[in-house]
């Protein structure tokens, strides 16, 4: 059976993979190559620079409905991960909640989420994102953009309706790529901050509320809480996320 889910697995992903390969951040990096919507006007353009202050920039961001209508899922994943408002999610002391405030003004966010592939979309660039890759770049604002990719995937990841769409080699997956992860980025502290370690866990939980290693956490309301709401009441419960969900995966080989 397990075969049968991976063969599925690279099947569905397979356009999301080739599409990935070929991926480049939205300020272009020197070696990737971004593939999204091209929005009309960016920050860092003479035209971004002379709106006035007051200007509704979620508005003049949004993708036009005959475009977002066709526009492929790979392309929308790299597109909301690029979206040029995500800034303001750091804006928030509770990235969640920052997140939750930035997809209600882009169409494409309602768009991508509503997609029967998005989740293995997302899971694919996600496998795709290699932590040392970030020791390629060699200016400090490329390695930081580089990290933070990390930070909107999981935040994307973490949305209910995504992992609602997985199955159950695919959420088993992702559980590994995300404890990898941040077992990997532990090794380069000068480039991933410990801030960013709840978004992690956030998704690692929320994968974990569709396992029977649930009713070992529920027990504990703070878990509960940070699952349900984004917010952090103790780093003891970040452990034991980790904790179980190391057992989970040992359990699931």
């Amino acid at each position: 059976m397990k075969n049968i889910f991976f063969t599925i697995f690279l099947m569905t992903g397979m356009s999301c993979f080739i599409k990935a390969q070929n991926y480049q951040p939205f300020r272009q990096y020197d070696l990737l190559k971004y593939g999204g919507y091209q929005f009309t006007i960016v920050p860092g353009t003479e035209a971004w620079r002379n709106l006035d202050m007051n200007a509704d920039k979620h508005a003049l961001l949004q993708i036009p409905e005959d475009t977002l209508s066709v526009i492929s899922t790979p392309r929308l994943v790299e597109t909301c991960l690029y979206y040029p408002m995500n800034i303001e999610i750091f804006a928030f002391d509770n990235l969640t909640q920052g997140f939750a405030f930035v997809r209600t003004k882009f169409n494409g966010f309602d768009e991508l989420f509503r997609r029967e592939d998005a989740g293995i979309c997302l899971l694919s660039y996600y496998q795709l994102r290699d932590p040392v890759f970030v020791t390629q770049f060699k200016e400090p604002i490329d390695q930081g953009r580089y990290s933070l990719d990390f930070v909107r995937l999981e935040l994307m990841l973490a949305q209910p309706e995504i992992i609602d769409r997985l199955g159950e080699f695919q959420i088993r997956s992702l559980l590994r790529f995300s404890l990898g992860k941040i077992e990997r980025q532990a090794d380069f502290p000068q480039y991933y901050s410990r801030v960013f370690i709840p978004v992690t866990a956030l998704v690692m939980g929320r994968i974990l509320q569709k396992t029977d290693a649930w009713t070992e956490i529920a027990s504990k309301s703070s878990v509960s809480k940070f699952i349900e709401l984004g917010i952090l009441e103790s780093p003891e419960d970040i452990s034991e996320i980790f904790r179980q969900a190391k057992i989970f995966i040992n359990k699931n080989k």
